[in-house]
């Protein structure tokens, strides 16, 4: 009811607190995943119910650690989604939510399915969540795990959130150990020939990040994939529409190509 109020930009203050009022006698009942869609109507109404956000969220961070992988995933998402709107007046207790959602995450990641791992990995490469390097080091071994099951766009997708997270932590000091692994199984997986113009897109933007991450003797990966997709975009590049090509074209030059 919140969200459709807020959808239709409808946001009197009277009739939000009368629904937060509602909303926390059973605050407690719902889900994490519930509680994200609560808070994310309430965010969009500018109406920041003080006491609905507070529990919302201190709900949420007791939930995470009981729930199996899909609804680990899904809850992660959800927050991810509301990240931006809330990072500036709620952001510690987010950043302790996802904590415990990695936690719980890496705990029962060898129950973790590639859906799931790929999931995970992109709600907190995309909103730029912090991931220990450490627990990429579990990700990259249930990767590696599950490789059979990997489809093509996963790999694809994976490695790019992998090769964010894995450069956001080395920006930080902190070495990827795992990362050669990781990149070893998930370019075995993808065949370059195959591939269409937005995942090659893709592709090379984990090879430029990648470049900053993997050690010297693990650099083959890299311009082993890159002139692989050189040789495929020759003959494409030239249909492409200009806002494919023009970025395209950058991380082909970044990589060393000319």
């Amino acid at each position: 009811i919140a969200d459709g109020f807020t959808t239709a930009t409808y946001t009197d203050d009277s009739l939000f607190e009368r629904i937060a009022n509602r909303a926390l006698v059973t605050l407690k009942e719902a889900t994490p995943t519930e509680i994200a869609r609560l808070l994310s109507a309430f965010a969009g109404s500018q109406n920041h119910h003080h006491e609905l956000f507070h529990l919302g969220i201190l709900y949420a961070t007791d939930r995470v650690l009981f729930m199996p992988p899909h609804q680990v995933t899904a809850s992660a998402f959800a927050f991810g989604t509301i990240w931006a709107k809330l990072r500036q007046t709620h952001e510690q207790p987010l950043i302790v939510l996802f904590d415990k959602i990695r936690i719980s995450a890496v705990a029962s990641m060898v129950l973790f399915q590639p859906k799931e791992v790929a999931s995970l990995l992109h709600t907190y490469a995309r909103w730029k969540i912090p991931f220990a390097a450490p627990d990429l080091t579990a990700v990259a071994r249930r990767i590696k795990q599950s490789k059979d099951n990997w489809d093509v766009d996963m790999a694809v997708n994976g490695l790019l959130s992998f090769a964010d997270l894995a450069k956001a932590n080395v920006d930080k000091g902190d070495p990827v150990d795992c990362a050669e692994s990781a990149v070893e199984t998930l370019t075995g997986i993808i065949d370059i020939s195959e591939l269409t113009v937005e995942q090659i897109h893709r592709l090379l933007e984990a090879y430029r990040r990648l470049s900053k991450v993997l050690p010297p003797g693990a650099h083959h990966y890299i311009t082993d994939g890159v002139q692989q997709a050189r040789q495929v975009l020759v003959f494409k590049i030239g249909t492409m529409d200009s806002s494919l090509r023009n970025p395209m074209v950058e991380n082909l030059v970044a990589l060393g190509v000319d």
